[in-house]
């Protein structure tokens, strides 16, 4: 295989990575590599807003990240579903969505 450069690299197809490869790349003058660990995001489950449950433990989706053990929850391990597909976390959120408070807008202004 022969040697590619490239004038931006982007890691992870998550909702950011994928849109900042699309600006980046917009004018037609740079070349971006987007590189993802997972797969595509043309999966039953992702697509379904009750496929939720199947995508929580899937490791061919999900990276499963856990919490180190807490001792102010007995040593519990919390633990964060991230995504590991394109698409990111937002692929296996079961598609929720919450629109942000205008005071939140103005605050940030």
């Amino acid at each position: 295989m022969a040697a590619q450069e490239y004038d931006y690299i982007v890691v992870g197809a998550g909702s950011a990575g994928c849109v900042l490869a699309d600006q980046l790349s917009a004018d037609g003058r740079a070349t971006v590599l987007v590189l993802e660990a997972g797969g595509h995001d043309r999966r039953l489950w992702i697509n379904m807003p009750i496929g939720y449950g199947k995508t929580f433990y899937d490791e061919r989706v999900n990276w499963k990240f856990e919490a180190q053990p807490d001792p102010g929850l007995m040593d519990r391990r919390i633990y964060f579903p991230r995504g590991k597909v394109v698409g990111g976390s937002s692929s296996i959120n079961a598609m929720v969505y919450c629109r942000g408070l205008p005071g939140d807008f103005d605050d940030w202004a």
